[in-house]
């Protein structure tokens, strides 16, 4: 957590670098700042009503910069079962994990609304991690509901999927842009076995280096896509025909 009077830092190397909840609490953070923060900057676990926004000051915005973990969520991770996910008005930016959810990994259904995601990352060398560059959403045994209006992802790196991916869900897109995102697989969007509903909505620039999507990567899911521009999109691939689906 950074106070801007003292300018300080907190650290640490296991989770919840900043602030750590146990299970089933309550957590309201609002107009907030976390920047610097190792293990992470918010750590809510299972069955946590995780509630952050900028309602104090709409001037402002709930700030989470440069955070690390080197698991998953580099600057917010919210387990399991939780009643209530809602952020609004929130930054991420430049937060990293070393395997899923550069900015947030997420096990619960949530809400985000007037969020921006720019320059996180998730890149991991271990088989099977590097899930979502700003977002990772999944639990294995959940079917998890995520909706997104007026969010932004720009400029994130991920294996797979380097603005956003989940698996086994259901996701509203709601004019949201994804604007030079980069993964292996999914440069914009990673989306594994479940349903996507795309609407009024901008990928821009995407690139998926080393396999298929360049904007979108879709396996086993339906989507259905409205009033949406994809534009300058490209999936370059290793082989000499390049990836598929720019």
């Amino acid at each position: 957590f950074y106070d801007p009077y003292l300018g300080e830092d907190i650290s640490a190397y296991t989770v919840g670098g900043a602030l750590y909840s146990d299970i089933s609490n309550t957590i309201t953070l609002d107009t907030c700042t976390f920047t610097g923060n190792l293990g992470g900057a918010v750590y809510c676990d299972t069955g946590c009503t995780v509630n952050i926004h900028n309602t104090h000051d709409p001037n402002r915005n709930c700030l989470f910069s440069d955070n690390s973990e080197t698991a998953n969520g580099g600057a917010l991770y919210i387990g399991p079962t939780s009643p209530t996910v809602v952020l609004q008005g929130c930054v991420f930016g430049g937060n990293s994990a070393y395997d899923d959810g550069g900015a947030l990994k997420c096990k619960s259904d949530a809400n985000l609304t007037n969020c921006s995601f720019g320059n996180n990352r998730a890149n991991s060398d271990n088989d099977g991690s590097g899930y979502g560059g700003a977002i990772d959403v999944y639990e294995p045994i959940t079917h998890l509901t995520i909706d997104f209006n007026a969010c932004s992802f720009f400029g994130n790196q991920a294996t797979y999927g380097g603005g956003f991916s989940s698996e086994n869900f259901s996701a509203t897109l709601t004019n949201c842009y994804f604007i030079g995102n980069t993964a292996k697989d999914g440069g914009g969007l990673d989306l594994v076995n479940g349903d996507v509903l795309v609407t009024g909505s901008v990928l821009k620039g995407n690139n998926a280096t080393d396999g298929d999507g360049g904007g979108f990567n879709c396996r086993y899911t339906a989507a259905e896509i409205c009033n949406s521009t994809f534009m300058d999109n490209s999936a370059d691939g290793v082989y000499p025909t390049g990836g598929n689906g720019g």
